[in-house]
């Protein structure tokens, strides 16, 4: 047909038919997601490949677990998410109501990057360094700024059940993939190069483009997991195996949820309809837990249902950049301030990691 676009099958309805996968669970407690430790860097890479997910278990040590939980209801009790005085008390539930941080529906902690002083010992921790770095097959890597996660109880010692607090089961992509498998020179490309972190955003930016599938270039994304987690407990999903038909499923959606979608929108939310949706699993996991995800893989979270809190902490690694760029140096100097405000005393690997020094 004369003057048909080359594109038009991309933009053509298909019908979609995954095959469902299931997750792996720990033979011995099989209320756990199969993990790894972190010796086990063969196994983890192989699993990783499969099902475009993995958990390697004790990251943290139990004393970090705990020093992060303390850090979190600090971050809340004293505001720091952007609050006045929000009235919040770590051993009152009454108080997790009125002053909760925005983004509760999602059981995000605000809408700011968390830069205090045990968030970034974690991030600079060698064990999560190493967990990243493994994978990507790199070692010149910078870590991200992003936020705190927690999923109130919300059902009491006295049977009191809070389903107010409870957040939106969702599945979702953290980049638009219908810009990401395009040609270069097809449709609207962010430029990350000219990112200056000025604002707070620059840090979420800098991780949902991560540019052309023709790149070639695998991104992850990240958690730790700080309390032991159950399924009942709510959080993290995933579609294991979604990255093996990511762009069978991208194609077949480009018309109708791909035009919904503006070429920057990179929180792509995966409707109820979708057979994906339905293929989301909970992956659990003992506290101190690290959980690691193909960004090319649907993933979500699931409401809390028990007495349990979830608490977690995201953070992604990716490669570095130059600190002879524009974007380098003010990366280097607005986490120079944030660094120092907060008294953190990096390590040698954390320098690298935060854009202090070069690698």
């Amino acid at each position: 047909m004369a003057g048909r676009s080359p594109f038009s099958k991309l933009f053509s309805k298909k019908e979609f038919h995954p095959t469902y996968v299931e997750m792996p669970m720990d033979p011995n407690e099989p209320c756990y997601s199969l993990s790894f430790s972190a010796d086990q860097v063969e196994e983890y890479k192989r699993f990783f490949d499969e099902y475009g997910y993995v958990v390697v278990r004790d990251v943290l040590t139990a004393d970090d677990c705990q020093a992060t939980i303390d850090d979190i209801w600090t971050y809340l009790e004293t505001g720091a998410f952007g609050g006045i005085d929000p009235g919040i008390k770590r051993d009152n539930p009454s108080t997790w109501t009125k002053g909760w941080p925005p983004m509760q529906k999602s059981g995000i902690l605000g809408v700011l990057p968390v830069f205090t002083k045990r968030a970034q010992d974690n991030r600079q921790n060698p064990r999560v360094y190493e967990v990243f770095a493994n994978i990507l097959g790199e070692k010149e890597l910078m870590v991200n700024q992003d936020r705190y996660g927690l999923f109130r109880p919300t059902i009491e010692e006295d049977g009191t059940v809070h389903d107010e607090w409870k957040t939106v089961r969702n599945v979702h992509l953290d980049m638009n993939p219908w810009v990401y498998t395009l040609p270069r020179g097809k449709g609207e490309e962010y430029d990350v190069s000219k990112l200056d972190y000025l604002s707070n955003s620059h840090f979420f930016e800098e991780n949902n483009h991560p540019g052309r599938l023709q790149d070639g270039k695998l991104h992850l994304q990240g958690l730790i997991n700080l309390a032991d987690n159950q399924s009942e407990d709510g959080g993290f999903l995933v579609v294991p195996g979604f990255h093996k038909i990511f762009k069978e499923w991208t194609d077949c959606n480009r018309r109708d949820l791909g035009k919904k979608y503006a070429d920057q929108r990179t929180f792509i939310s995966i409707p109820e309809e979708d057979p994906v949706w339905s293929h989301a699993q909970r992956l659990t996991g003992r506290a101190g837990s690290l959980f690691v995800w193909n960004q090319l893989v649907a993933h979500g979270s699931a409401p809390n249902n028990s007495t349990r809190a979830r608490y977690a902490q995201f953070l992604k690694y990716q490669s570095a950049v130059s600190l002879e760029s524009n974007r380098g140096h003010m990366r280097k100097e607005v986490l120079s301030c944030h660094v120092q405000h907060y008294g953190v005393a990096l390590t040698e690997l954390g320098q690298k990691l935060l854009s202090q020094r070069s690698w």
